[in-house]
């Protein structure tokens, strides 16, 4: 990332944090960033959002629109923990390590189809994969209720996904990856997204 993208992540932040409190038995906030830009968090990590229209109350995050995270990424290989809940035709993606913008070049997509079915796809560069089939018990990857994900990434260039019980690992082409993260919500809930480190560590 150039110096002066960083600059103009930084300040937007700035921006926000001068005007920001942190009552957590505040009303519902719809945040329509960038034209009013405001601080919010969850689990602890602060977040902005740059397109869309998300509703942030205690923690949760609903609706249609992109955050991404405050905090620039330490390591190269990280774990990322989600809950979520997805209604027909929903979706959360995940962009692991992305540039201002949520621009990146990798991204994991977890959508709910008209059969509740989770439908699990890798964008890798200019390429998109589903991977829901490659698990081992694919038949269990019911979009119905909480789901709960975690997934590592490795700069190196590979995910392990942990869903339903199951794991499985796959590769991904792309190079070059970005110091942060973020999320695009459409018609989702987000009640929990935590940054660990990975769970298989190698």
């Amino acid at each position: 990332m150039s110096k002066v993208a960083v600059g103009i992540l930084a300040f937007v932040f700035l921006l926000v944090a001068a005007g920001c409190g942190s009552d957590s038995d505040k009303q519902p906030t719809s945040v329509t960033s960038p034209s009013t830009p405001t601080i919010e968090s969850i689990d602890g990590q602060e977040f902005g959002v740059i397109r869309g229209a998300l509703t942030v109350k205690t923690g949760v995050i609903s609706g249609t629109g992109a955050l991404i995270f405050r905090e620039p990424l330490t390591r190269k290989d990280n774990n990322f923990a989600l809950r979520f809940q997805l209604p027909v035709d929903g979706s959360v993606l995940l962009s692991p390590n992305s540039e201002v913008g949520l621009q990146g070049k990798i991204a994991i997509s977890f959508s709910r189809s008209n059969k509740d079915k989770l439908i699990v796809t890798l964008m890798d560069g200019e390429s998109t994969n589903e991977l829901q089939g490659e698990m081992p018990n694919p038949e269990l990857l019911s979009a119905q209720g909480e789901i709960f994900v975690e997934v590592d990434v490795h700069d190196h260039g590979h995910i392990t996904l942990w869903i339903s019980g199951q794991e499985e690992s796959f590769g991904f082409n792309a190079r070059g990856l970005g110091k942060y993260w973020g999320l695009a919500l459409n018609n989702a809930t987000v009640t929990s997204a935590k940054i660990l480190p990975p769970k298989d560590a190698h």
